[in-house]
């Protein structure tokens, strides 16, 4: 999310005549745009994805599947050597498991999505998970996905709320 000044800027960068998309060459991107996409498990889709130039390619941990998943480790490896960026949805709330995860897959990004709604104990034990996760893998990046409140308000947290408490260890 861009914030002020800087932000408008970039708007207008972007809608300016001179820099129309459509007026660019094929693949032409500005810098600052990063592409992101998930859910790709193999290693013949992550070339596809390099293929179209995207950034960031995460891959999803089902634990239904087995933990130690080769293709799926092998899919990670080919991001990283490819020079993107790779993350890793792990679908456990459970410390000892995403360590474990983070041992085996050895992701640059770690994106957790447990769903902490915005009850109180359930945005505690996730940012307990994530506290621990961050003290034991401080070379992992860690990102957060964060319900977004109903309108109305309610109980529990808001969502601006949620994100400062986790800003600190995300």
């Amino acid at each position: 999310i861009h914030k002020g000044r800087q932000g408008c800027q970039f708007w207008e960068h972007l809608h300016s005549p001179a820099n129309r998309i459509d007026d660019q060459p094929k693949g032409w991107r500005p810098s600052q745009l990063i592409t992101q996409v998930y859910e790709i498990q193999t290693p013949t889709d992550v070339e596809l994805m390099i293929d179209l130039g995207v950034d960031h390619i995460g891959s999803v941990l089902v634990p239904d599947h087995g933990f130690k998943q080769p293709t799926l480790r092998e899919a990670i490896t080919e991001v990283k050597s490819a020079q993107r960026i790779s993350s890793l949805i792990p679908l456990c709330g459970e410390l000892d498991a995403v360590l474990l995860a983070i041992d085996y897959y050895r992701p640059d990004i770690l994106h957790l999505c447990e769903n902490i709604s915005h009850a109180e104990a359930a945005a505690t034990k996730a940012f307990d998970l994530q506290s621990s996760i961050r003290r034991r893998c401080p070379e992992v990046k860690l990102m957060r996905s964060l319900p977004i409140a109903p309108s109305g308000g309610g109980s529990g947290e808001t969502t601006l709320e949620l994100a400062k408490r986790f800003e600190s260890i995300s």
